[in-house]
């Protein structure tokens, strides 16, 4: 394969870390709650689980580096 068809197959993303912890990734997406969707659907949040703390976060935009 040439190397421009192989970028697309790369599929390794770093994430951010937890503002709480500070050692675990925010790496697993969670339903955001009814109020959030309802009044700040036009805001691009989504909601983040650490995977060492386990606390949820609001994040605006993408969760990569």
């Amino acid at each position: 394969m040439e190397p421009s068809e192989t970028t697309w197959l790369n599929a390794s993303k770093t994430y951010k870390k937890c503002p709480h912890c500070k050692h675990g990734d925010l790496d697993s997406r969670v339903k955001r709650g009814a109020l959030v969707k309802s009044l700040l659907f036009w805001l691009d949040l989504k909601r983040y689980s650490c995977s060492s703390c386990g606390r949820k976060v609001y994040m605006v935009g993408k969760n990569e580096k």
